[in-house]
């Protein structure tokens, strides 16, 4: 003899399940989102754009210019290819090169740049997140320039460490681990 909560749970269940609604939530919309995502990385792998190249592309990098005021700026690093960065003597020539699209942007280097650590980046569409910037490239050049132009030096204060980490712990716990008190877990 079934229970009425018995009762209830069979109807309830054998209702739901024939429904066309909840069969489409629970099965098409997980399907279709699966064909979704393999049909755009078909269409990725297809596409001529894409190559397995890292972020820092050194062939994707824009054209910017700088102003140097403090006349630090004497040599390029290495990594960076030439004419990725444009001196201009005033601030008015590269505003003008911005203007024709001649560079992207322009850093502006302050004659306190060494006492204030100020450095201006004039961009024609500012945004909060710009995740494609390349400040990374004045920063390059301005760490070289104060190590007086030594290459490997500045690629050691500009990369400080390569961190390979090792884990060492064993895969098993010893015998009559965990009965002592102890605060935290591991060795």
């Amino acid at each position: 003899m079934k229970t009425k909560i018995g009762l209830i749970m069979h109807y309830e269940l054998t209702t739901t399940l024939k429904r066309k609604s909840y069969l489409f939530i629970a099965f098409g919309i997980p399907i279709l989102a699966i064909l979704i995502f393999v049909v755009v990385n078909l269409i990725k792998k297809d596409s001529p754009e894409t190559d397995d190249t890292s972020a820092m592309d050194m062939t994707e990098l824009e054209v910017e210019g700088y102003v140097d005021q403090a006349g630090l700026i004497k040599s390029i690093p290495q990594d960076i290819p030439a004419n990725v960065l444009v001196p201009y003597a005033s601030e008015d020539e590269a505003q003008i090169a911005l203007d024709d699209q001649t560079i992207t942007a322009y850093y502006i280097i302050p004659q306190d740049y060494i006492e204030s650590g100020e450095l201006i980046y004039v961009h024609p569409d500012p945004s909060p997140s710009m995740a494609d910037s390349q400040e990374w490239v004045m920063k390059l050049t301005l760490v070289l320039n104060l190590l007086d132009g030594d290459q490997a030096l500045a690629s050691k204060v500009f990369y400080p460490m390569y961190l390979f980490a090792t884990n060492l712990s064993p895969e098993t716990q010893a015998p009559g681990y965990g009965e002592e008190d102890c605060s935290t877990p591991g060795s």
